[in-house]
Order: structure tokens, then C-alpha cells, then sequence
């Protein structure tokens, strides 16, 4: 076979040599509803991650397999790796994430990579950090996930449209509430006022002894 040639690989094919990989980021967009730009990247990260150490090759395929809450603790961590990229100075970053109430750690993933990861590794290497994340998304993210943004994108509006509804139909609930409490109100108050009318009676007789035929007299005249 002539070495200049290409071998053309179908949508179908892409798609499942990146199972794994799909699998996870449609966990993060799809069931845990992350922003699906962020995903994007946080996926980037790691399979960049997956590079740095052979023990690290099925990193992405173990995280798949995680509970959610996992799945979702990894990714925060994910996120706060690049938010230090964004620092050109580390200790201001890690002053940054002490005044947001955030951990300067990121106990999970660097656990897993034997205590290779740190926030200061992450620092120290952001040029080349940055450049494998941008080769991933383009070369893996962008076609592999495509389909799955759609479908993320469509279930995102059913449940805003579910939600919405649900909200519309308590306040209906709320407002039919008030009314019925309006009616019982005015049906409350009319009993009080028929009360009130009884009691001329006894307003009229108090310390003034009539008989009741001259009461009788008194209204039917």
C-alpha cells in the first residue's frame, strides 16, 4: 500500500474507538447537566492526563465507571486545575481559591496519578498543558462529542420546560389557594355579620326587660 495514502475511518468507527470517552463526558452534560463548554475542557485535560504515564492509559474508561458523585468531584477538580492555568503567579491563585471558600488541593487526582498531579505541576507546566488540551479538542473532543451536545442541548430544554411548567401550575395552585381563602373569608364574614345582626336583640333589650311578643312586634311590624 502506497505510504502517502490515508485510511478513512467512518463516524461510526471514531465513535466507538472513543466509547469511553463519550461515555463519561455524556455522564457529565447529559446526567450531572455540567456546562457543556466546560466539559468540553475538562475532558481535554484528561485525556491529556492520560498521556503523562503509562499506568494512566485507561484513566478516562475508570472514571467512566464511577458513581456520579465521584464523576462530579473529579470534574470540580478538573475545574480548579484550570483556573490555575489561568494564574501567571501561584500564590495569588492559591489566595484566590482561599477567599472563595476553595481547597488549594486536588486530593482525588493526584491520588490516582501516584501523587504525580499537583496544582503546582499544573502551574509549572501550563504551556504544554495548554497546548495538549487544544490538540485533544480538536482532534478528539469536537467530533466525538458533537452528537452528544445536540442531545444534551435538547434534554436541557425539556427539563427547563418541565420545570417551568411545574412552577406555573404551583403558582396556579397558590393563587386558587388565595381565592379559596378570599371566599372562605367573605363567607366568614358574612356568618359574622349575621352573628352581629343577632345581637341587637340583646342590645336593645339590655336593661330594658320587654316581653318576647314585643320583641316579635318590634321586627315584623
Amino acid at each position: 500500500m502506497d505510504s502517502s495514502s490515508t485510511i478513512s475511518i467512518t463516524r461510526e468507527e471514531f465513535n466507538t474507538f472513543h466509547l469511553y470517552d463519550r461515555a463519561l463526558f455524556s455522564r457529565l452534560v447529559i446526567t450531572l447537566r455540567r456546562d457543556i463548554r466546560q466539559s468540553y475542557q475538562v475532558m481535554s485535560f484528561l485525556l491529556y492526563l492520560e498521556t503523562i504515564a503509562p499506568f494512566l492509559r485507561n484513566l478516562i474508561a475508570d472514571f467512566a465507571s464511577l458513581p456520579d458523585a465521584v464523576v462530579n468531584m473529579v470534574a470540580d477538580e478538573v475545574v480548579t486545575c484550570m483556573r490555575c492555568l489561568s494564574f501567571d503567579d501561584f500564590p495569588a491563585f492559591v489566595t484566590h481559591l482561599r477567599r472563595s471558600i476553595l481547597s488549594p488541593e486536588i486530593p482525588y487526582i493526584t491520588g490516582v496519578t501516584r501523587g504525580y498531579l499537583t496544582l503546582i505541576f499544573v502551574h509549572n507546566n501550563r504551556e504544554n498543558i495548554f497546548f495538549e488540551m487544544k490538540k485533544h479538542l480538536t482532534r478528539v473532543c469536537v467530533r466525538a462529542f458533537e452528537d452528544i451536545c445536540v442531545r444534551a442541548e435538547m434534554y436541557n430544554r425539556e427539563i427547563e420546560k418541565r420545570e417551568k411548567a411545574m412552577a406555573e401550575m404551583s403558582q396556579l395552585g397558590f393563587s386558587s389557594a388565595v381565592q379559596n381563602g378570599g371566599s372562605r373569608t367573605r363567607r366568614f364574614s358574612s356568618r359574622r355579620a349575621n352573628a352581629d345582626n343577632r345581637t341587637i336583640f340583646l342590645t336593645f333589650s339590655r336593661g330594658y326587660p320587654i316581653s318576647k311578643a314585643e320583641v316579635y312586634a318590634y321586627f315584623t311590624s
